[in-house]
């Protein structure tokens, strides 16, 4: 279990591991509604993502396509075209600063601010 604070007061909070009951669902909730991904990291055809904002669910549906294409796209626009990935460097390094945190906060058992 996990919760990060960032700057702007926006809190996020995870549950993960490999010794708990199966579950890959995401879950954002903000002020205006909740998104709900079922199965975000191994998506299948036909993928639906679910948005509620008060008693509305809206059915998002996702088209159908090769996993990591979106990856594969971005780089070659970057190598071939000159184009800013979606990604900078410096996104990159502060994820991996942020996962070094969480590491360095659950060996320790207390918060670490980056």
């Amino acid at each position: 279990m996990g919760q990060m604070r960032f700057e702007n007061g926006v809190l996020a909070q995870f549950v993960c591991g490999f010794a708990s009951p199966f579950r890959t669902s995401k879950e954002i909730i903000g002020s205006m509604g909740t998104l709900t991904v079922p199965m975000p990291f191994h998506p299948g055809k036909n993928d639906k993502f679910y948005l509620q904002v008060g008693d509305e669910t809206k059915t998002i549906e996702i088209p159908d396509q090769e996993l990591y294409i979106g990856e594969v796209e971005d780089m070659a626009d970057a190598v071939l075209l000159g184009k800013e990935p979606r990604m900078s460097l410096a996104d990159s390094r502060d994820i991996i600063e942020m996962i070094l945190g969480l590491f360095e906060s659950a060996r320790t058992g207390k918060p670490v601010t980056l």
